[in-house]
Order: C-alpha cells, then sequence, then structure tokens
C-alpha cells in the first residue's frame, strides 16, 4: 500500500489552503444558520487578504543591495530570485512578477519560474492571477503534479469547487502518495457539497472528502484543522458519533474558535443538551465576542426551563445582532425573541431587516404578516402573506428538483433547472457549478455555456437587493446578500 506524505515543496500551497480552509469553515457555519430547520430562526464574501508589512526605511535599505546586485550582473539569477523572495514578503506582487518575466527571458525553458510567481502570488492572495500562472505550467508540463495541486488551490481559493475538485483529482491521480493533493481533493469535494441549499442531496460528494480526509489524517494524525474537517463532513453524512469525535479530538489539540459552535450543534443533534451548553459556555470563555455562540445560547436558553428564559434569551440575540447585523438568520431569531416577551417593534425591525438580507425565506414574511396585521395595515399584511407562501412554493420546488437528482444524479434538464434557480437566487457558486457539471454531461449544451457567460455578466454588474419598504417586501427572485434559500423558513 501506497504511504502518503506530506512533502516539504507542498508547504506554501497548503499554507495557502489553510487560509481557505479556515475561511470556508466560517461560510459553512453562515450556510448552516441559514438552513437550520428550527422556528427560531461566502453567497459569503471570501476571507479578506490579510494587510503587507509596511515597507518602512529598514525594510526598503534590504532592497537596495539586491537591486544593486541586478543591475552590475543583469544576467544573474540568484539576485534576481532574492528579489522575489522580497517583493513576495513585502506584498508588492506586480514587482515580483516583474522579475519572474525576466529570469524567464533568461532561462525561458524552466518552468519552475513561473511556478514559483505562482506560489508567491498566492500567498499575496492573487489567487486568479496564480491559477493563471499554474495553467502556463501545465500548458508546458502537463503532468506536474505540483502544478495541478497548484492551480486546484487556486481555484479553491476563489470558491471555484468543481474545477478544483476536477484539478486536485488530476494532482492526485499524478502523485498519489503527496498528502497535499489529497487535502485539496478532500476540501474541494467538501465545500463543492455544502454550498448548496440541500447538501445531503450531495452524499457522495461528501463522502468522497471523508475517504480522502482519512487519508491526511493519517499523514497529519494530530493537525486540528484536519480533524475539524473530517467533523464537519462526518455530520453531513448525518454521522453523528463520527463528527462528535472529530470535533472532541479537534479541540483537544487545538481550541479553535470555529469549532465550538459545530460541536454544540452535533450534540443537540444526539440530544445531549448539557454537552452543547457546556461547548457553548467554554466557547464564549474564550471568545466573548462570537456571534453564533452568542446566537445558540439564545436558542438553548429559549428552548429551557428558566423562568426568565425570554428575556435571558433576548439579551443573548441582541448580542448576536450587535455583533454581527448583517446575518439574516440572527435577525430571524432576535425577531421571534422579542414577539415572545411581546416587544413588537422590535420584532418588526428586527424580521424587516431579515428579509433585507435574504428575501428567500419565509417565515419572517409569515411573521410580519400578522405583525402588520396586528397594526391595522392589511395591505402590507397580505403582502407579506403572500410572499410568505411564494417563496414557500419556490424553495419546495428546489428541494423537489435536489430530491429528484439523487434518483437521476446525470439528468441534463434537472442540472439546467437547478443552475437557472440558483442563478435566480444570486447564489453564484451552486449555478456555476451545476452549468459546469451540465457540460460535462453534455459538452456542446448551449443553455450551459450562455448560463456561464450570463453569470460572469451578473458579476461584473451585480446589484443590491432592493430594500424593505413601506411598499411592500422584495419579491421572492430578489437577491440575497447573504444566506441561502430554505424551506418553510
Amino acid at each position: 500500500m501506497t504511504k502518503i506524505k506530506m512533502q516539504k515543496t507542498n508547504i506554501p500551497l497548503i499554507a495557502a489552503l489553510g487560509l481557505v480552509v479556515i475561511g470556508g469553515a466560517a461560510a459553512y457555519r453562515q450556510h448552516a444558520l441559514a438552513l437550520r430547520p428550527r422556528v427560531a430562526t461566502p453567497a459569503v464574501s471570501a476571507p479578506r487578504p490579510d494587510a503587507p508589512p509596511p515597507v518602512t526605511a529598514a525594510v526598503r535599505a534590504q532592497e537596495a543591495p539586491l537591486r544593486a546586485a541586478v543591475t552590475t550582473h543583469p544576467d544573474a539569477l540568484g539576485p534576481r530570485w532574492g528579489l522575489v523572495a522580497f517583493y513576495g514578503q513585502t506584498g508588492q506582487g506586480d514587482k515580483a512578477a516583474e522579475q519572474v518575466d525576466a529570469i524567464e527571458r533568461l532561462n525561458p525553458r524552466d518552468a519552475s519560474n513561473r511556478m514559483a510567481l505562482g506560489n508567491t502570488r498566492m500567498l499575496l492572495h492573487q489567487y486568479d492571477r496564480a491559477e493563471e500562472d499554474y495553467r502556463q505550467v501545465i500548458a508546458r508540463q502537463p503532468k506536474s503534479a505540483t502544478a495541478w495541486r497548484g492551480l486546484a488551490t487556486a481555484l479553491f481559493q476563489q470558491r471555484r469547487y468543481f474545477e478544483a475538485r476536477q484539478a486536485a483529482q488530476k494532482a492526485v491521480a499524478l502523485a498519489p502518495d503527496n498528502a497535499g493533493g489529497h487535502l485539496i481533493l478532500a476540501s474541494s469535494a467538501l465545500e463543492y457539497a455544502l454550498q448548496f441549499p440541500n447538501s445531503g442531496s450531495r452524499g457522495s460528494d461528501l463522502a468522497l472528502a471523508q475517504s480522502e480526509f482519512k487519508k491526511v489524517q493519517k499523514a497529519l494524525p494530530e493537525n486540528a484543522r484536519v480533524y475539524y474537517e473530517m467533523g464537519r463532513t462526518a455530520f453531513g453524512l448525518e454521522q453523528a458519533d463520527e463528527a462528535a469525535r472529530d470535533f472532541s479530538r479537534s479541540l483537544q489539540i487545538n481550541p479553535q474558535q470555529d469549532i465550538y459552535w459545530d460541536a454544540a450543534q452535533v450534540y443537540l443533534k444526539k440530544s445531549d443538551r448539557v454537552t452543547a451548553q457546556k461547548l457553548v459556555e467554554e466557547g464564549l470563555k474564550r471568545y466573548p465576542n462570537d456571534a453564533s455562540l452568542h446566537d445558540l445560547r439564545g436558542t438553548l436558553l429559549q428552548t429551557g426551563a428558566a423562568p426568565d428564559a425570554d428575556a435571558q434569551a433576548q439579551a443573548e440575540f441582541q448580542k448576536a445582532v450587535q455583533l454581527r447585523p448583517d446575518t439574516a438568520a440572527f435577525q430571524s431569531d432576535l425577531g421571534t425573541a422579542d414577539v415572545r416577551v411581546n416587544d413588537m417593534t422590535g420584532a418588526q425591525a428586527a424580521f424587516e431587516a431579515a428579509v433585507r438580507l435574504d428575501p428567500t425565506r419565509s417565515f419572517p414574511y409569515q411573521q410580519l404578516a400578522g405583525i402588520y396585521t396586528r397594526q391595522g395595515d392589511p395591505r402590507r399584511a397580505s403582502e407579506a402573506a403572500r410572499l410568505s407562501k411564494a417563496v414557500l412554493f419556490n424553495n419546495q420546488q428546489l428541494e423537489q428538483v435536489q430530491s429528484l437528482l439523487l434518483v437521476h444524479p446525470d439528468s441534463v434538464p434537472l442540472h439546467l433547472i437547478l443552475a437557472d434557480r440558483f442563478r435566480d437566487l444570486q447564489l453564484t457558486g451552486p449555478a456555476r457549478d451545476e452549468y459546469l457539471l451540465v457540460q460535462r454531461l453534455d459538452s456542446g449544451n448551449a443553455r450551459a455555456r450562455l448560463g456561464l457567460a450570463a453569470l460572469a455578466a451578473d458579476r461584473r454588474g451585480a446589484t443590491l437587493p432592493p430594500r424593505f419598504a413601506r411598499s411592500g417586501p422584495p419579491p421572492p427572485s430578489a437577491a440575497p446578500s447573504a444566506g441561502h434559500p430554505t424551506s418553510g423558513r
């Protein structure tokens, strides 16, 4: 049996991948918040690049001797590589690229020059340009597993998970003993599955992710992040016991912030409120400004037996909204808590904020219909009730199509319906990946080609969803700025 290894040459790519694995976990938490079925209730933007270190006089002093060496010996590669490293460390990607271009002119047959530039751009968060570099290397050396791993990582960083998985599969096929390729493949398959509103319909992708993460775990037996991703995967496959073990092990190795919320959700799934509550409290001691944990504490209080549970829960939901006011699920939770303490003014504000942030969930509309009725505003009440029914119907249709795909996974018409619906909801990642899947099933499909072109045009001219005003809520087809559609919410 081939032993999987972690090679030193993978470190830049694995470090770069790790940044988005962390970002993917945050996106997953947002996704799960939007989809959870309880009544109380990336597309997430990419994580912000770290600011490069300031170019001080002391830093510039390190540049001077390198530039002098390049001037004195313009055909020498060593000083130019020194400048590449310097510019990479100081966040000056364009200047690093200039030096790599010069190195390529001096040594045009060495593809490692372009590979080095791709690696530098990855560390500078220039993922689209790194993708171009890796594709140039692959054009010269199509059997370079390192280049395929780099391409997969660059695509992953751009949340193009379907394409990232394809590139990672090529990398694994070329170098099956390299843990980096298996890590990228596992991560791509997991995020590909979890980006969809009904990730349970992507069981084969989750199974692939689980298999690949287990291979990585053997090569990295004490890596907290790998155990965390294994826990997410197991939870997606509804393997609560295995997810609990993986999350617990991750917390033992390194108790990072995002693990507490996910682990608590697993124990709630196992009907173990005591352990879930313990995890929430431990998490808040370490990370007192974690909005998701405050929201979950509010849920546990709201469903508990304390005499002032409703008031305590309202305070927790207010804290969550204060920390993250742009999360529709938190606004919806706060609205429900406000109703329970008869704060109808607060409830109206919270539910109106929820539909502004995510107009694809029916529950806030339903609640607003009741609030407007109590206010004696039948026109707005009627419109909110109509939209609640329309959104619920649309989401039920979405779930039906995904259920049909479980039976007919290679149905081009069903994938096209799903892709078009995701595009209507401005869920760009799922829509793009569905169109790409159609192209794999039917390479000449004109509708898929036009859909991908439309997505590119949408991205160039994206607009914000209409605000919820006295004229009535936005239509069900309006674009959410956060969260995902969900049935009955």
